[in-house]
């Protein structure tokens, strides 16, 4: 039998209705995806919304439907990066204003990264800043820290691993195997 824990749930169901009250943004706990006020999916960052978001916002169209936004971090080598790492700052400031992001610097970064034609610029392989996302569809993990993902045919063994949702949850089985690395 599975035990219930609704300290968890009262912790959560807070967390998520506080969202609710100070945005136009809801949980779908039957779906495991947040919604926006039309009911549309925006747990994704490679959907429509966040493209009409950035189109709306920055005047920027993400043209590559499956463009994959670059997973974790700017690494800025010498002065020609100033102008990126400013536009992004900006930009960043200007959503946090704005009640209708959230996905935040995320979304931003995926903007200057169009703004500056960037979009095709090599990225750093998925082991070296893997994010273990609680709800991620596509994602099974594999034991010993090991994840598998759709689409792709090896199992990724990440070298730095961000714990995305349910950080601390000591039922989760890849908290566990963290838990255990220490």
């Amino acid at each position: 039998m599975v035990r219930f824990k609704w300290s968890i749930f009262v912790r959560r169901k807070l967390r998520h209705s506080a969202y609710r009250k100070n945005t136009s943004f809801h949980w779908d706990a039957l779906h495991k995806i947040w919604r926006d006020e039309d009911g549309e999916n925006i747990s994704h960052i490679e959907s429509e919304k966040l493209h009409q978001r950035i189109l709306e916002k920055f005047g920027l169209q993400i043209t590559e439907p499956d463009w994959r936004h670059w997973n974790g971090g700017v690494f800025l080598f010498d002065t020609q990066s100033n102008g990126f790492i400013e536009q992004w700052h900006q930009w960043t400031i200007a959503i946090f204003k704005d009640p209708a992001w959230k996905t935040r610097d995320q979304g931003t970064l995926a903007a200057t990264a169009w703004q500056f034609g960037l979009q095709g610029h090599p990225t750093l392989p998925l082991e070296y800043n893997f994010i273990a996302d609680y709800y991620h569809p596509d994602m099974e993990y594999a034991g010993q820290l090991s994840f598998r993902l759709k689409g792709y045919s090896e199992v990724i063994k990440p070298l730095f691993l961000h714990v995305y949702h349910h950080f601390g949850d000591e039922q989760w089985e890849v908290w566990k195997a963290v838990n255990s690395e220490q």
